[in-house]
């Protein structure tokens, strides 16, 4: 027998949880088509064989260092300066080292459009002095603050547009009709994305609060961002927890996405739209510069946004959840599937007309046959996502080292050079996160194994 009044057939291998087997068989017996009694299968004459619960140790993950969201941001507007500037470098460099070079600089400065620097400053910097002013400002209005922002940005962005038309229009014709699209294009996409709401704009919930902290009842899965896990033996709320989390990692990845697209559009591709016609420059460069900026970017930004913190949240309920294998149809015996029961590993259940067996560490409560569920289980239940996170900034780094090896103009040893270093800084902050992970989950798995062990 098992503690709380459960009753563990010979060869255990359905699992209910103590504070929920009253009510699932009431729910059976209720039914009246089959067996009463606790404990009983409904119209198949089958046990429900329960047995011990363990209860999953977790392992806290230790306090690691993180920039605030303000540091952050200057982390980002940094990186666009120097993207767009290497940008800069790859159009309009000289051959001041020649004796007949009428300038003594590297650069043709004086064919950069200054007016479109300064919006994409005011685009891509608006919440730096948002977030500033709500540092030393917290007891005012964030709404009456964002509108002041606002309308503060949207100046500086309509007073370039007009001086860039000016320019642009009078140079290129037509062509300058073609500039606005370059320019605004992406905001169409944005406010598809995001909706035309002032706090999606000023408010990065998955920048700013990477520890995705409850915001509800922590016993209510359904009631806020999950991060804070609570261990339970219910199915029915671990699938809750896994869907709640799973479409947060969905909301997150996009966000990171977009980001990415906008920086590397507006630092690489709005100054190669504005080249002047009889500037000469190297077509494919500047196209790689743009895929690298997007592949820099995109891994400073998951490793912002996919934090030891919220990882770590996501590992915890896919230990919980498990996974089914599909077998071949067979004379095995097995049991229906219930939603409303934990299987343990080696079950062999009937879904859909289909045979699944029972794979994990503890216990199952994903659903045979839903894909969601297994992906989730397959990412996150082990080191798998670190290493995937990992393995991208490795790829980044090999990718630079082979474009350095291979090149010989100076900018373009200047510009790989510099992305070699952005790149290195997320590399070695995620570097140091993953040790830690790994070690820890590695430690997680081997106390888990004692605690089946000595049952």
């Amino acid at each position: 027998m098992a503690g709380g009044g459960r009753r563990i057939s010979s060869n255990g291998r359905i699992l209910s949880s103590s504070s929920s087997s009253s009510r699932y068989s009431s729910m059976f017996s209720s039914h009246g088509t089959g067996t009463s009694g606790a404990g009983v299968m409904t119209g198949a004459s089958e046990e429900i064989r329960l047995c011990p619960t363990v209860e999953m140790k977790h392992i806290r993950i230790p306090p690691l260092g993180r920039e605030s969201a303000l540091t952050f941001e200057f982390i980002l507007l940094f990186n666009f300066a120097a993207f767009q500037f290497l940008q800069f470098l790859h159009l309009y460099r000289t051959v001041w080292w020649l004796p007949q070079s009428f300038t003594s600089s590297g650069m043709n400065f004086y064919l950069i459009d200054g007016h479109l620097m300064i919006f994409n400053l005011a685009l891509i910097g608006r919440r730096i002095p948002y977030l500033i002013l709500k540092l030393f400002m917290p007891r005012f209005s964030h709404f009456v603050l964002r509108i002041t922002m606002s309308a503060t940005t949207c100046v500086w962005i309509l007073l370039s547009t007009i001086h860039i038309w000016g320019n642009h229009s009078s140079k290129s014709g037509s062509l300058g009709i073609l500039h606005l699209v370059y320019l605004y294009g992406p905001f169409l996409l944005y406010f598809h994305v995001y909706g035309i709401n002032g706090t999606s704009v000023w408010e990065i919930e998955e920048l700013d609060n990477p520890k995705c902290e409850v915001l509800g009842c922590p016993n209510d899965p359904s009631s806020a961002l999950y991060h804070h896990h609570v261990c339970s033996n219910d199915p029915i709320i671990i699938r809750e927890e896994t869907e709640l989390l799973r479409k947060e990692f969905n909301k997150r990845l996009k966000r990171v996405v977009s980001m990415s697209t906008i920086i590397a559009y507006y630092s690489c591709f709005i100054p190669w739209c504005f080249v002047q016609a009889q500037v000469y420059y190297d077509v494919w460069w500047v196209i790689l510069h743009l895929v690298l900026a997007w592949m820099t970017t995109f891994g400073l930004l998951i490793s912002r946004a996919f934090c030891p913190d919220f990882s770590d949240g996501l590992h915890k309920i896919a230990c919980h959840l498990g996974r089914w294998t599909k077998l071949r149809p067979t004379h095995i015996p097995s049991n229906s599937w219930s939603g409303e029961f934990l299987f343990t590993p080696g079950s062999i259940v009937k879904h859909q007309r289909e045979l699944y067996k029972a794979e994990g560490l503890l216990c199952i409560a994903s659903e045979p046959g839903n894909n969601a569920h297994m992906r989730f289980q397959l990412l996150f239940s082990g080191s798998a996502f670190p290493k995937l996170l990992v393995s991208y900034h490795l790829c980044v780094l090999f990718l630079c080292f082979i474009v350095l090896l291979k090149i010989s103009e100076w900018y373009q040893l200047i510009s790989i050079t510099v992305m070699l270093l952005i790149s290195l800084f997320a590399f070695v902050r995620l570097g140091r996160d993953f040790i830690v992970v790994s070690k820890m989950y590695q430690a997680e798995e081997v106390i888990l194994k004692q605690q089946i062990s000595q049952q």
